[in-house]
């Protein structure tokens, strides 16, 4: 497995209800038979999941309807839950527990880990001394709230419920809340799901916690500026940070690299931009791209 290039940025987790909270990503919502009838992608995953299961939640149409809670109601009584057909906190957290039986070896501490995620294989790989010894599944942010590509640190470890199955590894990202961390929709790994965190099945991330530590480098690779149309002001992200690192290294952006497209940025655009005989817009399209040899703008 090659590595890309990576680059190091730094920043600290939010503070919401007097502890650190993780980050953005949506909450589980309350799923019952309603009128008119719920629908949408985590229905349809729930019935895919309770499927595999061997229960019978009736068409996969991503309709909650009488055969999908009568499903779920089996699903409570076998789990020694209260069978009332409402997926909500405990039986949210009764799924996640289902997600993964990965076995194997107890997980060690590693001494000087790193972890690689890759996005385009949606695979988080642990290194040690260069080699791999472990790899898991995960889930990665949607096409309009990407995974961020660079290099971070776990800023933090927390256990957490809710939407972040058992554990919470916070990233030192500049521009928002991001981590790799459990879910309670198993049926997501493997896909573009969240809002940009890494989502692991909770066994995954447990044995990831038990290898890994607050310090550890976490290189995510992939290409930042996959489906960027453009940059300009007020935008934040990884493309803007490697917008800025790219007129650093050119001599025209002497600020911070911290992924926020405010006035140096745009100064240093237009000085480009008058340097290479471009309109002086403060903005970047495809020319600029062009110009400045960064990818992904086709």
């Amino acid at each position: 497995m090659g590595l890309s290039a990576s680059f190091v940025l730094h920043a600290g987790p939010k503070e919401e209800r007097g502890h650190p909270w993780p980050c953005s990503c949506e909450p589980e919502p309350r799923l019952g038979l309603t009128i008119p009838r719920l629908r949408g992608p985590d229905v349809k995953g729930l019935q895919e999941y309770l499927a595999g299961l061997g229960l019978s939640p009736g068409p996969i149409d991503g309709i909650y309807g009488p055969k999908t809670a009568a499903a779920v109601r089996e699903f409570q009584r076998r789990q020694g839950l209260k069978p009332d057909g409402i997926v909500q906190a405990t039986t949210w957290l009764a799924l996640g527990r289902l997600g993964r039986r990965s076995g194997g070896p107890r997980p060690r501490r590693i001494e000087d880990p790193v972890v690689v995620i890759d996005v385009h294989l949606r695979m988080l790989f642990v290194l040690e001394d260069g080699r791999e010894v472990a790899s898991f599944p995960v889930a990665l942010g949607k096409e309009g709230t990407p995974t961020p590509v660079g290099t971070y640190h776990i800023s933090f470890e927390a256990a957490w419920g809710e939407g972040f199955g058992t554990r919470f590894l916070g990233l030192d990202v500049p521009w928002g809340i991001y981590g790799i961390h459990g879910t309670n929709k198993p049926w997501t790994i493997g896909g573009y799901e969240s809002h940009g965190c890494i989502r692991m099945f909770n066994e995954d991330v447990e044995r990831l916690s038990a290898m890994v530590d607050v310090g550890t480098p976490v290189h995510i690779i992939g290409d930042p500026f996959y489906g960027t149309a453009g940059l300009g002001p007020g935008e934040r992200g990884a493309p803007v940070a490697f917008l800025q690192r790219r007129l650093k290294q050119l001599g025209f952006y002497r600020g911070r690299i911290d992924g926020d497209y405010g006035l140096a940025t745009e100064r240093a655009v237009m000085a480009f931009q008058k340097a290479r005989g471009l309109p002086a817009t403060g903005r970047v399209a495809w020319e600029e791209m062009r110009a400045l040899r960064l990818g992904g703008m086709d």
